[in-house]
């Protein structure tokens, strides 16, 4: 019997139920074979490239071996000339043997620390936005696990430094005590905020999010876009479930592209930090499935007023007041206010020396685009994933 042609939903549902080795080999000979069909659809080959360069590492231990030729063939093909790098995509994990050395000066790009909550700041994050909370069902929230499901597009809070020495709002409370926390130990600049917006994400350990500036409403209203003063991610959920945040210096006046960056690997309880105006993104987690999702909350820090906004028609946007008004919203005890500050200890990001790669090197060279040569390449020459 004829096998039955891959479809995008397919590959997509292999690669979200792939919780074995055996399950995770299927999905990659697929792939391969999908590769050498010469099919015509961009997104199913675009995800088929991106498993196999998310995996070669594993595919060097376990049969059967591939040519990976072949996935530059396909990406060339779909008019990209630049890629990730496979330190990137194919990043190496905490456990890794032989870590690449880290610089003294990642302290300047991006800091990280373990235990940075209260017990009682954290838990009530973790609980009001859990799996099963009304907040993701109040905001008709798609966390993209579905094959046939795009997830759901950005939308966020904000709040008045100013408000938090008055509110009892448990939420506010817990990033009072973050954003205390990263003027302290990060950047006294942070302290000048006078607006603090922030949004969640859960995601399945296979998503990523592409790489980006963080910018007011996405940079979008004709006007240059504004960056924040830094922004921070709070990491929810635990290790093995989605991939890092990289992040790197370049910056949107940068000459050239980023060569190198800091991974930042998920962790309950784990703040990470850095400067708002620097290209960052998730990379998607690799290998076996794990189990849950990746749940994480983001912050910027803003230096000048962001115009806050309204939902309309049940359309959720940028910068929207807290609370939602659908969201119950717990008042802080007395016992958790008294509860002292974490002892939180700094957590190393592991440091990669290549954000980006030529895919063919020989060719791009030849007619002058070569990454060493072009500074910052267009956006969308890149293939990320």
């Amino acid at each position: 019997m004829a096998e039955v042609a891959l479809t995008f939903p397919n590959l997509k549902l292999l690669l979200l139920s792939a919780t074995t080795e055996p399950m995770l080999l299927d999905a990659l000979s697929k792939s391969y074979r999908c590769l050498c069909s010469l099919s015509s659809d961009t997104p199913l080959l675009e995800l088929a490239c991106r498993l196999l360069l998310q995996n070669q590492l594993f595919l060097n231990d376990n049969p059967p071996q591939l040519d990976f030729t072949v996935v530059d063939t396909t990406l060339t093909s779909l008019n990209y000339k630049y890629r990730l790098s496979s330190q990137v995509l194919d990043y190496p994990l905490p456990s890794s043997p032989t870590p690449l050395s880290l610089s003294p000066l990642y302290k300047s790009n991006v800091r990280a620390f373990d235990d940075a909550l209260s017990i009682s700041s954290f838990e009530h994050l973790k609980s009001t936005f859990s799996i099963d909370s009304s907040y993701w069902s109040s905001h008709n929230y798609n966390d993209g696990s579905s094959p046939d499901a795009t997830p759901s597009p950005y939308f966020s809070y904000v709040v008045d430094v100013a408000e938090l020495d008055e509110t009892t709002d448990a939420t506010l409370l817990a990033i009072k005590e973050l954003f205390c926390k990263c003027s302290r130990d990060v950047t006294s600049a942070i302290a000048g905020a006078s607006q603090i917006e922030f949004w969640a994400h859960k995601r399945p350990h296979s998503s990523g999010h592409q790489f980006h500036f963080d910018s007011d409403n996405e940079g979008c209203g004709g006007e240059e876009p504004k960056h924040p003063i830094a922004s921070a991610v709070l990491y929810l959920t635990g290790e093995q479930v989605g991939g890092p945040t990289l992040v790197t210096p370049q910056r949107p006046n940068s000459r050239k592209c980023a060569s190198e960056g800091w991974l930042v690997f998920p962790k309950t309880n784990r703040l990470s930090c850095f400067d708002g105006s620097v290209l960052h993104g998730v990379v998607p987690g690799k290998g076996v499935a794990a189990g849950g999702l990746r749940i994480t909350l983001m912050f910027a820090f803003w230096k000048e007023d962001i115009r806050v906004r309204v939902n309309e028609g049940g359309k959720f946007c940028a910068a929207m007041k807290w609370p939602p008004p659908d969201l119950p919203t717990k008042k802080s005890s007395a016992e958790s206010e008294s509860e002292s500050e974490s002892t939180s200890t700094e957590a190393l990001p592991i440091q990669i020396n290549q954000i980006f790669q030529d895919i063919d090197a020989t060719r791009n060279k030849k007619e002058g685009h070569s990454l060493r040569r072009v500074g910052v390449v267009p956006y969308e020459q890149i293939f990320q994933f």
